[in-house]
């Protein structure tokens, strides 16, 4: 009874040590993968202007108005192919100016022509992108959707008052639509940590939302130049 005892703890003893072995082996698997795909991350910052304005519409007539943008951004090469994930997150205000466009108040009293419309949105682009080196710079080129959030706003009336926060908006508009979703294209140069980038994007959605469902999704477009900087290689 004795021996059978101690053959039970001997191997209760040994599925521990085994136990406790694969434990370290799953940490230490987890530990390398975790580094090897944090590794092929690299973060950054990034800054730029561009260019914005809503489409061409019947009796409507706009110019575009330019802004600054800065945000963070991120890129995962996939497994070591000429393929890029990236993503940023940025400060990114758009709009248009110079226009024809008559603003109300929320009463509806006529304000006037609206000067300027500057719409603040934090917008985050995912993209992929293809890369070709060429002699000590990569070209890089692609696409993807993007999501934008509304956070404020600046309406400017010709020769008038400048207003905020959604009170003054362009006749039969109830309010700034909250989020934008859309997509976006760039191409851009890579010397070592520092890009140089070209974007587009334009919104599938309006910017506005209307009174009533005949009235027009003005939707926006943007365009520009931005210059960023890996932290890490």
């Amino acid at each position: 009874m004795f021996e059978c005892d101690a053959a039970g703890m001997y191997f209760i003893y040994i599925a521990q040590i085994k136990l406790y072995q694969m434990k370290r082996l799953i940490i230490i698997l987890i530990s390398f993968t975790s580094f090897t795909v944090s590794a092929q991350v690299k973060f950054g910052a990034v800054a730029g202007f561009q260019f914005s304005d809503i489409g061409s519409y019947d009796l409507i007539e706009t110019s575009n108005t330019g802004n600054f943008l800065i945000g963070a951004m991120a890129e995962y090469r996939i497994h070591q192919s000429p393929f890029y994930l990236t993503g940023q997150v940025l400060y990114s205000p758009m709009g248009y100016r110079k226009s024809n466009i008559q603003a109300a108040d929320k009463d509806g009293n006529i304000m006037g022509e609206i000067d300027l419309h500057s719409i603040n949105y934090v917008r985050i682009p995912v993209s992929i992108l293809y890369g070709g080196a060429t002699g000590k710079a990569t070209i890089k080129a692609g696409l993807g959707p993007f999501i934008a959030f509304q956070t404020g706003d600046k309406l400017k009336i010709k020769s008038g008052d400048t207003f905020g926060n959604g009170s003054v908006l362009p006749l039969y508009k109830k309010e700034i639509s909250s989020v934008l979703y859309g997509i976006g294209i760039q191409a851009g140069v890579q010397w070592s940590s520092i890009l140089l980038n070209l974007h587009y994007n334009q919104s599938f959605n309006g910017i506005y939302e209307n009174t009533s469902a005949a009235g027009q999704k003005w939707k926006i477009m943007g365009y520009g130049l931005s210059i960023g900087y890996f932290f890490t290689k």
